[in-house]
């Protein structure tokens, strides 16, 4: 998943409950921070990815194939 995609589940969310500040008080976190979040003016931090049922992870893949030789 996206840093994108959790922005859509946030807002989603956010819609639901009826406001940014419903969801923010639902989450556990600050109304400021969901709002930086949906502006894409911060990533979701581990609070909010916790609350949300997700978690960080780091990926790394090659961007070539290797010679196998």
């Amino acid at each position: 998943m996206t840093v994108a995609q959790v922005r859509t589940v946030l807002g989603t969310l956010a819609r639901g409950l009826g406001s940014q500040q419903a969801a923010a008080t639902f989450l556990g976190v600050s109304t400021t921070h969901v709002n930086d979040v949906l502006l894409g003016r911060r990533d979701p931090g581990p609070k909010l990815l916790a609350a949300l049922g997700f978690q960080r992870r780091h990926v790394y893949t090659r961007s070539r194939k290797e010679d196998t030789r």
